[in-house]
């Protein structure tokens, strides 16, 4: 499964929005709280005039943001500007951009069907345009997507106070800026993507609820295997996802179990939820995640007495159709304990990509200096094709004399 536009952002944010309805109030305040979030938000500030091509710079700055906020004002429409920043914002959508549009002061009919101030202003461009009606068109179908698109009214209830309407965009952004974030694998992931691709079955059109296991000796890679292959499925596909790390470690104790759960929640809602206990905590997740679609990773599943999946996983009723809880561990016997769907053994490295893990760490490419090759033979059988022991050789070996080798 393709993952979306593998990419480095230089914005979060795009904000787009008519300046004389909400530069200095809703926006600014939004702008604001964004960035004391930690999401870097791309606000042009310069004022805007009335009939001047939208600049290069900001066409730029389009193309690189992650997400593009929307603000249709009831003046939205009557600059050029916006609808030409509006049209570029639709075309990065089809690259993975996600788009959210806030319809402030306005319904979204009024957006959708270009009725009131909208259908004036577009045609008031008609009027002046003429003949060259192309450009409206392409501005009457972007406004008519990005209306279908969900996002929030500010007119939805009487009474609504603006601070908490930002509040929920800024959590909701939050939350999506971290569901895609991407876990750090290895410096060099030798071998990763074939195991990646040998579980994308499991990924694709499923509507069930699936678990997947993965086993394999200590230091095999597992871990490796499952951070490549969330890297790889999480994103637009499900409705939030959580990688929980080093289990094993963290699931002795009541006290750590309920940080546990509240990491998942934390991880797939954008929320801290604050739980009393490991019973509270089954509760909460069951009820907050049976409708939502999820990629949960569990790793490092090794002790059957502690029950961690019955506290973290119980059930395939505990979350929404379409999905996939993929669990790691030592013991292939506890995931037929739990009815894993699908089970996929990690086996040690082959001599090639052996010789090859070793070479990135020891010389910094992928493949050894001539004249140290049977001494690579020597280190690469020692190590029984376990990666974590190749790294951990190879850097240990690396920029090391010859008699250092041989010692």
């Amino acid at each position: 499964m393709a993952s979306s536009v593998d990419r480095k952002w230089k914005y979060d944010v795009f904000l787009s929005f008519r300046g004389e309805d909400t530069r200095n109030n809703f926006c600014g305040h939004l702008h604001d709280s964004l960035e004391r979030s930690g999401i870097n938000t791309f606000k042009d500030d310069v004022k805007l005039h009335k009939g001047k091509e939208i600049s290069p710079a900001l066409l730029t700055a389009i193309e690189e943001s992650r997400f593009s906020i929307v603000i249709l004002s009831k003046n939205y429409a009557t600059s050029t500007w916006c609808l030409d920043e509006l049209n570029k914002i639709i075309e990065c959508k089809s690259k993975g951009q996600k788009i959210f549009p806030i319809f402030y002061d306005v319904r979204t009919p009024e957006v959708r069907k270009q009725e009131g101030s909208y259908g004036v202003a577009l045609a008031n461009h008609e009027r002046t345009l003429r003949p060259n009606l192309e450009k409206v068109q392409r501005w009457r179908s972007s406004l008519i997507e990005v209306a279908n698109l969900s996002g929030w009214d500010s007119k939805d209830s009487v009474g609504r106070y603006e601070p908490k309407l930002i509040q929920e965009i800024v959590e909701a952004i939050s939350k999506e800026k971290l569901s895609k974030i991407k876990i750090d694998i290895a410096k060099y992931p030798v071998g990763i993507q074939s195991h990646v691709q040998k579980e994308e079955r499991f990924a694709i059109n499923s509507k069930e609820v699936l678990k997947v296991g993965i086993y394999g000796c200590q230091g095999v890679g597992k871990t490796t295997i499952a951070k490549a292959i969330y890297n790889d499925w999480h994103g637009n596909q499900f409705d939030g996802c959580s990688f929980l790390m080093n289990v094993r470690d963290k699931s002795k104790d009541q006290y750590h179990m309920v940080e546990l759960q509240e990491s998942l929640l934390h991880d797939i809602l954008g929320q801290d939820k604050k739980l009393g206990n490991v019973d509270t905590g089954i509760t909460v997740i069951k009820e907050s995640l049976c409708r939502k679609k999820v990629l949960i990773v569990i790793d490092g599943v090794d002790d059957a007495d502690t029950n961690p999946l019955d506290k973290l996983a119980g059930g395939l009723d505990w979350f929404g159709p379409g999905s996939i809880i993929i669990i790691t561990t030592t013991e292939k016997h506890l995931l037929d304990i739990h009815n894993v769907d699908s089970t996929y053994e990690v086996k040690t490295m082959g001599q090639s990509e052996a010789i090859q893990l070793f070479s990135w760490h020891a010389f910094k490419k992928n493949r050894p200096e001539v004249d140290y090759m049977k001494l690579v033979d020597v280190v690469v059988r020692h190590s029984k094709g376990l990666p974590s022991a190749l790294v951990k050789l190879g850097s240990d070996l690396c920029s090391r004399s010859k008699d250092y080798w041989e010692s």
